[in-house]
């Protein structure tokens, strides 16, 4: 019998996520805000967030500093979800969404994050490597704050490997430059990061395919999961790779589909599914993302009926 996989996601930067709305934005003016919506964010925080969403379960690990981090795990205790928060000195950053209901354009403010001890960083990465195991499933995912080394989630690939579990890395620049060193399990860059990562515009979807391709081939990772916005995702292992075409779907906010569609994937491998499901399934929690309130939650057999609606297609 085979065990049941495990979920383990790691934030080393999150943020309380502060959303509201006004009328209209104008300079030097004192705007009337709507109600405030709080909720707990970062990478790895909206990933399980997802999951539970979603009616499966993971175990989140993250940094908590002073009022913030505070409210923070309050508000993770309210949701239920199983956290397990490093205390650091410095307190938890606040990033902000603002609505402007006249045009319904969102504007995001993201601050940078408290810096972080090496000791710190050192700790939270002790504390999660203790309860990988062979059947874990681990994401990493979001920024790093200031001070931590761009080579972070390269040692965390490197001992994940070792602990014969998986890692799932969602993150950009340097970061993933550095992971890549080491051949990571999955990888979930969007089109501006993929550029990034490679120094070309890729301006075909060829271009942007042969990209993926040669970093399965270069044995920089073991599958890739491109994110193509509104037109869906392109897939690639060492064997097969595919176009997904996502639903239409109605659009309100972009706020958090990228760790959607890597709650999406998450969850399905942890049930057992091949890495095809998975993507697509993926592809439909980001779509569903896409089409929600920030307040509203994730339904499973929403997102199921969008995955049965994404058009699958094999590319050589």
């Amino acid at each position: 019998m085979t065990a049941k996989k495990i979920i383990l996601t790691l934030t080393l930067n999150p943020a309380m996520d502060r959303s509201r709305s006004v009328a209209v934005l104008t300079p030097n003016d004192k705007l009337n805000c709507g109600d405030e919506f709080l909720q707990a964010g970062g990478g790895g925080l909206n990933v399980s967030r997802v999951i539970h969403e979603l009616g499966g379960s993971s175990s989140a690990f993250y940094t908590s500093g002073g009022p913030t981090g505070q409210m923070l795990e309050r508000l993770l205790n309210q949701i239920g979800i199983d956290h397990q928060p490093l205390p650091v000195k410095g307190w938890t950053r606040e990033c902000f969404v603002v609505l402007e209901k006249f045009t319904q354009q969102e504007y995001r403010f993201d601050c940078p994050g408290p810096s972080l001890e090496e000791k710190e960083w050192l700790s939270i990465l002790d504390r999660c490597l203790d309860r990988i195991s062979p059947t874990a499933i681990v994401v990493a995912s979001g920024s790093l704050p200031p001070e931590v080394p761009s080579t972070f989630y390269s040692d965390l690939n490197k001992l994940v490997i070792k602990k014969g579990a998986e890692l799932i890395l969602d993150c950009s620049g340097l970061a993933l430059k550095e992971a890549l060193k080491s051949k990571v399990f999955l990888i979930k860059p969007n089109l501006h990061e993929l550029r990034e990562l490679m120094g070309d515009p890729l301006e075909t979807d060829e271009q942007q395919e042969n990209a993926v391709k040669s970093l399965i081939k270069d044995n920089r990772c073991g599958a890739v999961v491109l994110s193509r916005g509104a037109a869906g995702a392109f897939v690639s292992t060492k064997n097969e790779s595919y176009s997904l075409n996502s639903p239409n779907v109605p659009f309100v906010s972009a706020v958090g589909a990228g760790d959607s569609m890597v709650a999406g994937i998450a969850y399905k491998l942890q049930k057992g599914a091949g890495f095809l499901e998975a993507a697509t399934f993926g592809v439909a929690t980001g779509a569903r993302a896409v089409a929600k309130q920030h307040r509203d939650i994730l339904d499973l057999s929403v997102v199921e009926s969008l995955a049965s609606r994404c058009k699958v297609t094999r590319v050589p």
